[in-house]
């Protein structure tokens, strides 16, 4: 696991539910990070996270500086993109939704070893 700042991540997608943002963002200020780590991948601008983008932003709106996150292998971006099409372009910037490729994703993880991160990507996916 890595610490990773908050300014060089790319969400998933924007945090769309409000009073999980607003819970979440309280949480941060009173406690901190308490929550799972992101599942993020190196891009050309910094990080693209494939989990958390309420936890993301709720950091941002809570003055966190860093996260922490599991880093993936930049391979396994080609193994990914091979398999299942583009996901992302090659600046980070999700083209396709993650959600619908989530057991693809975590099948591909797993077979290639980030166990970790596929757990990761089931807890969140199972919380949505």
């Amino acid at each position: 696991m890595v610490k990773v700042s908050i300014y060089n991540v790319l969400p998933p997608h924007r945090a769309n539910n409000a009073e999980k943002l607003q819970r979440l963002t309280a949480s941060m200020e009173e406690g901190g990070w308490q929550g799972r780590p992101l599942v993020v991948l190196e891009v050309a601008d910094g990080f693209a996270a494939w989990t958390g983008s309420h936890r993301l932003q709720a950091a941002r709106d809570a003055g966190l500086e860093e996260v922490p996150a599991v880093l993936l292998d930049n391979e396994l971006w080609e193994v990914v993109d091979e398999e299942l099409g583009n996901i992302w372009d090659r600046g980070g910037h999700q083209v396709n939704d993650l959600e619908s490729w989530a057991s693809q994703i975590c099948a591909i993880l797993r077979r290639e070893g980030f166990d970790e991160a596929a757990c990761l990507i089931e807890e969140e996916h199972a919380d949505a």
